[in-house]
């Protein structure tokens, strides 16, 4: 097992390519997490290639996404659709913090 947590602006293909650059090329028996608690922004490209760099080119058995923002877990859910390995990612969505009133 491997956590690999996201930058705080998770926008491209090019930075989950090479967020994931370290990893072995053959993960067939490695469950991998991702941890998205520090990320603020986070696109459906970082998503796409996120998945496609664990799940599909790297084959991990499961790629768990945790501390995932609410808004953000669909997203991930369509890309492992679209790429036809839905079957091996986990989601757990963060609860949004909540807001504190200022008096």
């Amino acid at each position: 097992m491997s956590t690999i947590t996201a930058p705080i602006s998770s926008r491209s293909r090019q930075q989950a390519e090479e967020l994931f650059s370290c990893l072995p090329d053959d993960l067939s028996d490695t469950e991998i997490y991702l941890d998205l608690s520090t990320a603020v922004i986070a696109t459906p490209s970082f998503a796409d290639e996120a998945i496609r760099q664990v799940l599909l080119h790297r084959r991990a058995r499961l790629l768990h996404v945790v501390h995932t923002p609410v808004q953000y877990r669909d997203t991930l859910i369509r890309a492992a659709k679209r790429l036809g390995c839905s079957d091996r990612l986990v989601v757990s969505v963060s609860e949004p913090k909540p807001e504190v009133a200022c008096g």
